[in-house]
């Protein structure tokens, strides 16, 4: 059961990679010339011109809409709620973090939060569609049955799974 959902969740997050690995080079800049312009005939002063000029589009219009996003506060309707939660948001640096998650949902429509209870606070750690993945009841955009995350390090690749009964690692 454990592994068939691993190969599951890992499939779907080969899938989601694949797609942000053909978008991102858009937000810097590294996009391909496209097909029909190399396959011209052009002049060598046009085809030199045209590496000099490749613009990030892409990072034009998703940081005119990132610069705008800033979460200035929390508001459960309840004061002393609103304030701790605000503490918690401070303490995880989530200003200047948040701006990754807003970015990763800006290019690829989803952002990771994963949070998780540390003695007396509870830590944010944010991941983008590349490195995790949720699986929701059938049905649902809100019951969770479980979430992988997967990353690379030296060479090796790691795999946590969060599942309701429990916390699976895999090397």
């Amino acid at each position: 059961m454990l592994i068939g959902q691993v190969t599951a969740l890992a499939g779907e997050l080969d899938k989601r990679t694949a797609t942000a690995n053909l978008i991102r080079p858009y937000d810097d800049g590294g996009q391909a010339i496209p097909e029909a312009v190399v396959n011209a005939n052009l002049t060598k002063a046009y085809r030199l011109l045209m590496g000099m000029s490749d613009t990030p589009w892409g990072s034009l219009i998703v940081d005119s809409v990132l610069d705008r996003l800033e979460v200035s506060g929390i508001r459960t309707g309840n004061d002393m709620l609103d304030e701790a939660l605000w503490g918690v948001w401070q303490a995880n640096r989530m200003d200047s973090e948040s701006k990754l998650a807003h970015r990763s949902a800006l290019l690829d429509g989803r952002a990771h939060a994963l949070v998780w209870a540390t003695g007396d606070a509870p830590m944010v750690s944010l991941d983008d569609t590349t490195q995790m993945v949720v699986s929701y009841v059938e049905g649902s955009r809100h019951l969770r049955t479980a979430a992988l995350r997967r990353w690379v390090d030296d060479d090796t690749t790691y795999a946590t799974l969060y599942r309701p009964d429990g916390i699976f690692k895999f090397e």
